[in-house]
């Protein structure tokens, strides 16, 4: 295996996102809680926490700036593969592609060369890298059981993440942005659990961490399940359709607290797994898995994947009864300061009790904003409005593209044209 340093890159730990401490709650206003606005009048008990929520997801959810950085970082991933290999396939997956990423999270990224091996592909493309000088550093982890190449791209700043193993990571992201049209309360929960996963050193799956995958499963599916519980409720148990399920989705703060105490206290890890259906409770036996897993092994924490049976997407999280232990802990110091607190909104706002952002996160965002080139091209509004439109004008400058998740030998790199189309023309929200 090749070792390399990191000259001048920012890692999780540099950054700040893995230093837990005890909080002090009776804190006065602080730089790790950017999300509290002292000149705002915070509504009492659970109405003030979902308002805290709120500010917290204005403050974390992704920059226009932020995606424009990310989309020129992976413009030069694409150059420089198309300068080694005439075809070669390189696909944006994970948070970049959904939108659901904090300011210090990686873009990841698939690249894929015919008839080359991994470690090949891999190992070229470090190297190109290097001598171009598009990444200072760059530093191929083969331990894995799927090898990774890491660097930070130097003209934006932007941390990057390239596989060379052929998964379904686009389908994965198209099911999450389907997902996120069941309730606006989803991005909001995931924005917050991860920070909250980051901050406690829980957020890495290759130190036993949850990777956003699961957690994204663990909080639709959990949603569907309170959702179903209220239906059944509203009917007095009778079948029939809930007309009124979105009032379960309508505070932020009563469904960050209820996630935390189901998955910290009540969801059995050794008994239970989760599978999302359509038609079933996403809570099974986890003996009911074992024929459709191949490697749950001694896994504490079972999630199937949605798009191969096969699968537990959880299987890397070796720490989970540290993950179930933090949300028992977090779930006791958000309930009961906020039952107290019924009749005012305390100084040091609630959601700082569990999760705090530090100044180097948002401090590396304003890096990479910094770094963004004044007069570069980008593709206008009116030339991406449509996909077909950008299809034709990248097949005349001898681009193939399969679809908006595919593209070989490309200028560009695969990206999300509708969203792109949203915040070249201003509309990103």
């Amino acid at each position: 295996m090749e070792k390399q340093h990191f000259k001048n890159m920012n890692t999780s730990s540099d950054l700040g996102i893995e230093d837990g401490f005890n909080f002090d709650a009776e804190e006065d206003f602080g730089e790790d809680r950017p999300w509290l606005n002292k000149y705002k009048s915070y509504s009492p008990g659970m109405k003030g926490l979902h308002e805290e929520i709120e500010d917290f997801y204005e403050i974390m959810k992704p920059t226009p700036g932020e995606n424009e950085q990310r989309y020129r970082a992976l413009r030069q991933v694409q150059q420089i593969a198309s300068d080694q290999w005439s075809e070669v396939v390189v696909q944006a997956y994970g948070s970049f592609r959904t939108g659901l990423y904090l300011p210090t999270s990686d873009v990841d990224c698939m690249i894929a060369v015919k008839d080359l091996p991994e470690s090949e592909v891999l190992s070229t493309l470090r190297k190109a890298l290097i001598s171009t000088k598009v990444a200072e550093s760059a530093i191929l982890i083969q331990n894995t059981r799927v090898p990774v190449l890491k660097f930070m791209e130097k003209s934006t700043s932007v941390m990057v993440d390239i596989v060379a193993h052929k998964h379904q990571g686009v389908e994965t992201a198209n099911l999450v942005q389907e997902w996120m049209k069941e309730s606006p309360v989803i991005p909001r929960l995931f924005l917050v659990l991860k920070q909250f996963l980051q901050f406690h050193r829980l957020g890495n799956v290759y130190k036993g961490g949850l990777n956003s995958y699961s957690l994204i499963i663990m909080i639709v599916s959990f949603l569907r399940l309170k959702s179903k519980a209220f239906c059944v409720r509203a009917n007095a148990g009778k079948r029939r359709k809930c007309k009124n399920k979105n009032k379960i989705f309508s505070n932020s703060g009563e469904s960050l607290i209820n996630f935390l105490e189901f998955f910290g206290q009540e969801f059995d890890y050794t008994k239970q797994a989760i599978k999302i259906t359509n038609d079933s409770s996403p809570f099974v036996p986890k003996e009911d898995l074992y024929q459709l897993c191949d490697d749950l092994g001694s896994a504490i924490l079972v999630i199937q994947d949605p798009l191969d049976e096969s699968n537990n997407v959880s299987r890397g999280t070796f720490r989970a009864a540290s993950v179930q232990e933090a949300f028992a802990s977090a779930a006791s110091k958000l309930k009961y300061p906020v039952r107290l607190f019924r009749s005012f909104f305390p100084d040091a706002g609630f959601l700082g009790r569990v999760v705090r952002v530090p100044s180097k996160v948002l401090d590396y965002r304003t890096k990479i904003l910094q770094n963004q080139p004044l007069g570069e091209d980008l593709p206008s509004a009116a030339s991406v409005h449509h996909f077909e439109d950008l299809s034709h004008e990248n097949e005349s400058a001898g681009c193939q593209i399969s679809s908006c998740g595919h593209i070989q030998h490309c200028p560009s790199p695969c990206i999300n044209f509708e969203w792109m189309r949203l915040f070249v023309a201003g509309e990103d929200g």
